[in-house]
């Protein structure tokens, strides 16, 4: 096989979502600040607001309004918030709660509730306690799409919700409309062979008609940023990755030929087709990254497929072209779209668990988290949460916020499509564990059957290796 360059351009890094030991007691550090309520019991909120951040300072009046509030006094509580950066707060917050340490109220990764379920309030039990004893309460039902609920609620046994999602992440294909303007197109692509074809048309070189010239546009490369997820483009091709055995043992399935096909078709697009177009969008891609800019922000990118989080760098790099969103294409016109959703969750720890607390201490501090996270869904909560660049979970309120904007309203209509990626006990993390083999396929080390045929050996090691370990 030929050798090629690293696609670092491609290359993201998975963070660890391990559980392990010791952590010291949140609840006691001292408050950094702020108004103290020292006759009330404290109650910790850990999120990723962290102290320097743009919107620390709207977050923290958000909790402030809360402990101002009748519902706080009366039950005689107080939130501190416990801001951590980004890519210390996994570790932080799994090394709590394993600790026996967690926080009250924290934020996590919906894929990963699964690991956490037996540590968590039950938020169903909570919300059936307001009914029964007529207090005001918040229906998950009547505020989250289904998709939300079922990706959730599936989690537990009973089917009751022990997170909610605090946000809606959704993928989309963002593409530049003055690109595509320029080049006469005026239907948006809904299949694979659509989105070659429009790539084609926004393709250009450097000198018109002369490709060793180098790209000057690329129309779409199928893996560049959020659409490098083998997973994902496993669901637009109608796949699935999973099935049991008659033992109820989870079997990979990654070597199915038409799935394979379908991947390859992808790996030898437009400007894939052959060595000399993989070299030319080697060459651009590292030409980016050298400027430190964002492919579709610097406008030499047609369409890419990404997440809301990108509407926020185009917003903030105030770019001088206008661009739109639509939803991810299928492999085919009769295969639905299925969007991989990622969200953040809020989850509530159970006080019942911590040791050394009175029952009367414990109902308090379940109370208390249960009350904060009924305000966070609150109307001026949601739009504060909004404004600081998340897509807002209740959808009461979408008329007041997401629906005033075009873009958060198109990326909004993916939401009921949405699918977290299946939670299997034995491999909790197995969408980052493949990832080295499919990032081998981009940089052309492997090919897509030597790759997949790798990931299905590797996961079936870890499978037996699981069940090996439950029975000794």
């Amino acid at each position: 096989m030929k050798s090629k360059k690293s696609y670092l351009f491609y290359i993201l890094s998975f963070i660890s979502l391990t559980i392990a030991s010791c952590s010291p007691p949140l609840w006691f550090l001292k408050d950094q600040g702020g108004t103290t309520y020292t006759d009330r019991q404290q109650l910790v909120f850990t999120h990723m607001w962290q102290r320097g951040n743009a919107d620390y300072e709207m977050i923290n009046d958000m909790i402030e309004k809360f402990n101002e509030s009748e519902i706080a006094e009366e039950l005689n509580v107080y939130v501190r918030g416990n801001g951590i950066n980004f890519w210390d707060y996994w570790e932080k917050v799994n090394l709590s709660i394993s600790g026996g340490n967690a926080p009250d109220i924290f934020l996590h990764a919906v894929s990963s509730t699964p690991l956490r379920l037996s540590h968590l309030l039950d938020l169903t039990e909570m919300y059936e306690d307001d009914v029964a004893n007529g207090r005001e309460t918040l229906d998950a039902n009547e505020m989250f799409f289904e998709s939300q609920i079922n990706d959730i609620a599936r989690y537990d046994e009973n089917n009751h919700m022990r997170a909610w999602p605090f946000s809606a992440t959704v993928r989309a294909v963002y593409y530049n409309k003055d690109l595509f303007e320029a080049a006469g197109i005026e239907e948006l692509p809904t299949t694979w062979s659509e989105m070659e074809e429009i790539s084609k048309k926004l393709t250009t070189y450097k000198v018109d008609g002369d490709p060793s010239s180098g790209y000057e546009i690329v129309g779409w490369d199928p893996f560049m940023a959020e659409g490098q997820y083998i997973h994902q483009r496993g669901w637009l091709s109608g796949h699935e990755f999973w099935s049991y055995d008659s033992n109820g043992r989870p079997v990979p399935n990654f070597t199915d030929p038409e799935f394979i096909e379908n991947i390859e078709y992808l790996v030898n697009s437009y400007v894939r087709k052959d060595e000399e177009s993989e070299d030319l969008l080697e060459d651009w891609s590292a030409d980016i990254s050298q400027r430190g800019i964002d492919a579709f922000v610097s406008g030499k990118l047609g369409m890419v497929v990404n997440n809301e989080g990108l509407y926020l760098t185009l917003r903030e790099a105030n770019v001088d072209f206008d661009y739109g969103v639509f939803l991810l294409p299928t492999v085919d016109e009769d295969t639905p779209t299925v969007n991989w959703s990622s969200s953040y969750s809020i989850e509530l720890y159970n006080n019942d668990l911590r040791a050394g607390l009175s029952d009367e201490i414990k109902e308090q501090r379940n109370r208390g988290a249960w009350e904060f996270l009924k305000y966070l869904y609150s109307e001026e909560c949601q739009g504060t949460i909004y404004e600081s660049g998340f897509m807002i979970a209740n959808t009461q309120y979408y008329d007041e916020y997401v629906y005033q904007d075009p873009i958060f309203t198109e990326l909004s209509k993916a939401i009921e499509s949405t699918k977290e990626a299946e939670y299997i006990e034995a491999v909790p993390n197995w969408t980052s564990d493949i990832q080295t083999y499919v990032n081998n396929i981009y940089s052309d080390k492997m090919t897509v059957q030597e790759a997949m045929e790798s990931i299905e050996a590797l996961l079936n090691d870890k499978i037996e290796q699981y069940y090996f370990s439950s029975r000794n």
